[in-house]
């Protein structure tokens, strides 16, 4: 099958959204973000979703939109920090997309997330990212094609070396 799909991972506030809306317009594929997508479906945020449902609930609506959406072809997806924790989501991705992780250290993590209070599972306090962080780096790595370290780095240089990497590997198949 022909990998005519983008996904971006990675941890929260790697960049995924930033970097798919500029990718969106480097390569004119549409994109998805399944955490907005879940909150126009379900009719709130994620964090009253986590609150009202747990993060079982919200696992299971991430699990369905990640189903229908990586079916589709010629899309970029911007998939929730967690979604590759969950292997039905990794296989589901894997079948027609180029899996790219976006990296980035607990430090600017914590630089980026500043006083964001929408975000369920994060504070700002540097050693519990790291160790967030920490608990999910194989599953990352394990679900990535190719990983692209974000730090120091705009969304647009990022969003650039996606679009090259994933043309160059395109015509090569």
């Amino acid at each position: 099958m022909p990998k005519d799909n983008i996904v971006l991972i990675g941890f929260m506030t790697s960049g995924k959204t930033t970097v798919g809306e500029i990718l969106s317009g480097l390569t004119g594929m549409p994109l998805v973000d399944t955490d907005r997508a879940i909150e126009k479906g379900r009719g709130g945020t994620i964090r009253e979703i986590f609150a009202t449902d747990g993060e079982p609930g919200f696992r299971k609506l991430e699990r369905e939109i990640i189903s229908v959406e990586a079916a589709r072809s010629g899309v970029i997806l911007a998939v929730g920090g967690g979604a590759v924790l969950d292997g039905t989501n990794v296989e589901n991705l894997r079948a027609g997309s180029m899996i790219y992780l976006l990296l980035v250290t607990a430090s600017q993590v914590a630089s980026r997330v500043g006083t964001d209070a929408s975000r369920p599972l994060l504070g700002a306090d540097v050693d519990e990212i790291a160790s967030l962080l920490s608990s999910r780096e194989s599953a990352y790595l394990d679900a990535a094609d190719v990983v692209v370290e974000t730090d120091g780095r705009s969304p647009g240089e990022v969003a650039g070396e996606i679009a090259h990497d994933f043309e160059s590997r395109r015509r090569e198949s």
